[in-house]
């Protein structure tokens, strides 16, 4: 027997449905006559968006404004987001795929202890080439809005709490082991966040702000200057003020969520940095999205004076400053005499959702086959 929520999804579902579809609105599945079957295990498991993704493709011609009209009613009536979004009890928004990593104690595609120890040391030879030549590489694990707080996660999403396999503490341990510089931002977000009362994620985002990264980014200053056995640069923050988010931001969120219009955030930090030298040293940052506000803490107080920005390595390519930028790369059209050997200090940012991604062992393998026996001149 279908539960009162159940019943609940598909009355609003089967209205909206009507209201764009009217009497044009034909479900063409073959596996059911009745089209998309619509219950919570469907709406979790994402079978019936899929279903209803093919048969509103198939039958409907103005599908972009019935899939946003769609999304913004469970959105709002409902409290539910589009695939790849967690709603928490509180309407925080999770990372799908930053739940799953958390929470599952299953997960197939965990990396064995045998395989972190392997990339750990291709990260100690690379590390060594580059020191060799007073050159820094530094491994940063960035954290997850999940593993920061997830007490507001729906119960039934993280019944049995956090995994006790998951990849990030075993890595960080096998990169120390390795003699990696290795910077662990997620426990220095937690210990900056214990001392002050501000957010350090967006409610309706999944991204960290300046305010929770700027101690990972200072941190990442001092073990370069560790390395190279200089005096470490102080990055001084002002009191965060807490301001409305842009409208811009909130826009993108309705994009990527699918919606007509977002909630706006209130209370998002903003925040002065100020570094007590500026450099004339080269970056090279190959990261994910949390490597973004990394990047655009270093460009604005001076820490470098030209960074090579690296998405999933080969995902955008933007140089700083000028903004040059490049798309979908493929590893021959990156210029890593240029941009990578000649580069002062290598950072490779890692968020914990993601495990060990595979731009990271990619990069590692490939810096270390190309890198010249004796490094490009700058």
């Amino acid at each position: 027997m279908r539960s009162h929520a159940d019943r609940l999804l598909s009355t609003f579902a089967l209205l909206l449905l009507g209201a764009f579809g009217g009497r044009s609105l034909v479900w063409a599945d073959t596996e059911s006559a009745n089209g998309p079957s619509l219950a919570l295990s469907t709406w979790r498991d994402g079978s019936f968006q899929r279903d209803v993704e093919r048969a509103t493709t198939r039958r409907i011609a103005i599908r972009e404004p019935f899939v946003r009209a769609y999304n913004q009613v469970i959105w709002n009536v409902l409290g539910a987001a589009p695939p790849g979004i967690v709603v928490g009890r509180h309407r925080e928004l999770y990372a799908a795929l930053s739940v799953r990593e958390f929470c599952d104690p299953f997960r197939p595609t965990r990396a064995h202890d045998m395989v972190l120890q392997a990339f750990a040391v291709q990260a100690a030879v690379f590390a060594r080439m580059l020191h060799e030549h007073r050159r820094v590489f530094v491994v940063v694990l960035t954290p997850s809005k999940t593993a920061f707080q997830p007490g507001d996660l729906p119960r039934f999403q993280c019944a049995g709490g956090e995994a006790p396999n998951r990849v990030a503490p075993r890595l960080v341990r096998a990169l120390s082991d390795a003699g990696v510089p290795v910077v662990d931002g997620r426990l220095v977000t937690k210990l900056t966040a214990s001392r002050y009362p501000v957010r350090a994620f967006p409610r309706y985002g999944i991204h960290w702000n300046e305010w929770s990264a700027h101690p990972t980014i200072a941190e990442i200053l001092h073990v370069e200057a560790a390395e190279l056995g200089a005096p470490p640069p102080n990055l001084e923050a002002s009191a965060p003020t807490l301001v409305q988010e842009p409208m811009e931001d909130s826009r993108e969120r309705a994009a990527i969520m699918d919606l007509y219009w977002a909630p706006r955030e209130a209370g998002i930090p903003r925040v002065r940095f100020e570094l007590d030298r500026r450099s004339a040293r080269r970056a090279t940052v190959v990261g994910s999205s949390f490597s973004t506000v990394i990047i655009e803490v270093l460009r604005r107080v001076g820490a470098y004076s030209s960074i090579e920005e690296f998405r999933y390595l080969t995902a955008v390519h933007v140089s700083h400053p000028g903004g040059i930028r490049h798309e979908r790369l493929r590893l021959e059209d990156i210029d890593w005499a240029r941009n990578v050997f000649t580069s002062d200090t290598v950072i490779l940012e890692i968020n914990e959702m993601l495990e060990l991604p595979d731009y990271a062992k990619i990069f590692v393998n490939q810096a270390i086959r190309r890198m010249p026996v004796v490094p490009f001149t700058k």
